[in-house]
């Protein structure tokens, strides 16, 4: 190979590399061997050319990295929940979906809890005043009862972990904590259906299989 393509090689190489002592010193060396301008500029443009299209590559190179990484974090953030355990202060019922006076936020609990299972979520629920024995045997349940009553419950857990006490989260704060995509409302028989259990009224009449606890419509 030629000394002045050698040198033509090198000057656009040092513009590629973005190294201004290689390129002064390669220009120099072109003009003594009597390299015309016009291939000197023209060596200069092929290596911008060369310089820009690698700053591209890398800049798409850092984006997709980037990308790919905080969406692995935002994964890793939203840690999909194993189980959720809620224990009830003392109801009639499991749920305390039944009788003549149903409250509303009891219905919705309800349903959002079936969501969760429908979502891969093992959902246990404990009553007070029908199932004591499952308190009484979770030491972290008996502390927290020592500490704040009944008026603490109901006590939800997330995985074995105290997240909320002394109310029920709303849907959104719930499928938050058990690391779930909120799912959409699809209609159907609105807020007074529960799936299995009929419909409610929470103007205090109930239709058949609503599951009332007690003859006659009651809820001891």
């Amino acid at each position: 190979m030629e000394e002045k393509t050698k040198e033509l090689i090198a000057i656009g190489a040092s513009v590629a590399a973005n190294c201004q002592p290689c390129l002064t010193h390669h220009v120099d060396l072109a003009d003594e061997l009597g390299i015309s301008e016009a291939d000197i500029q023209q060596a200069l443009a092929i290596g911008a050319q060369v310089q820009k299209g690698g700053m591209n590559a890398m800049q798409r190179f850092i984006e997709q990295s980037f990308d790919a990484k905080a969406e692995s974090m935002s994964l890793q953030e939203k840690k999909k929940a194993v189980s959720l355990k809620v224990y009830d202060p003392p109801m009639c019922c499991s749920t305390g979906v039944c009788g003549t006076s149903v409250s509303e936020q009891l219905v919705e609990f309800a349903g959002m809890l079936k969501k969760a299972e429908a979502q891969g979520i093992e959902v246990h629920r404990f009553n007070l005043s029908q199932e004591p024995q499952a308190f009484a045997e979770n030491k972290a349940v008996r502390e927290s009862m020592a500490e704040l009553g009944q008026e603490g419950l109901p006590l939800v857990y997330v995985d074995d972990e105290l997240v909320v006490s002394g109310r029920y989260p709303d849907k959104k704060e719930l499928f938050e904590l058990l690391g779930l995509d909120e799912p959409l409302d699809t209609g159907g028989s609105g807020k007074n259906t529960i799936q299995g259990a009929g419909v409610i009224s929470l103007t205090g009449s109930t239709t058949p299989g609503s599951g009332e606890c007690c003859s006659g419509g009651g809820c001891c």
